[in-house]
């Protein structure tokens, strides 16, 4: 559960380790993951709540995450990707990238790759490992390949509009490639888009 500490993510950490699900939150703050961490477990009564720390606008640490995810966990039945953030200026990451193209695509084809073959290895058709992509549509929107960065006319919406659309079309082409021939697929992809949230007494529900 990546977004995991705070937000929607959060909520639905909540819901899954109340199911008894063993659970990995992930979050770029280590002292915001500790507490989740804690509160996770006394809400839900479930002590096999873990935190990873990882900041998934930097794709060295998203790799890091996916090979230490595999390694501790080969089989997996949900991945889901609630991290995301929305700045309103141009900012390029250490690496080189926009960081909303980043962080709310760029990590999450990264780390979805990574973690396929432990989903594959926990799934099965009529009861596949699931793959879910907090997200809103990308309605409209455009992938501009030759300056993803969008270097030359940045602008708050076109981040948007082009993070989103890139995660409707992996979510599609993925699913495609998932299915062969008429049989079901042992692990399914979907785009979910929470709507408006407001704030409750156990967390704030925002975007990330």
């Amino acid at each position: 559960m990546t977004g995991g500490t705070d937000g929607v993510g959060k909520e639905i950490a909540r819901a899954m380790a109340r199911r008894g699900a063993r659970l990995i939150i992930v979050g770029r703050d280590a002292e915001k993951g500790a507490r989740a961490q804690q509160e996770i477990r006394a809400f839900s009564g479930n002590k096999d709540v873990d935190f990873v720390q990882a900041d998934l606008s930097l794709m060295r640490q998203t790799r890091r995450l996916g090979d230490e995810v595999a390694k501790g966990w080969p089989a997996m039945h949900y991945l889901v990707h609630s991290a995301g953030v929305v700045r309103g200026r141009h900012l390029v990451t250490a690496e080189g990238i926009e960081s909303n193209f980043a962080t709310n695509y760029l990590s999450r084809f990264m780390l979805t790759v990574r973690l396929l073959p432990a989903l594959q290895a926990a799934g099965q058709p009529g009861k596949p490992a699931r793959i879910v992509m907090v997200a809103h549509p990308g309605f409209e929107g455009t992938i501009h390949y030759d300056d993803v960065n969008l270097t030359t006319n940045f602008a708050m919406i076109r981040a948007f509009k082009q993070f989103h659309y890139a995660n409707d079309v992996f979510a599609v082409e993925l699913a495609r490639r998932l299915t062969v021939s008429a049989q079901r697929p042992s692990v399914t992809i979907s785009c979910l888009h929470p709507g408006p949230t407001k704030r409750i007494s156990t967390a704030k529900c925002r975007y990330g």
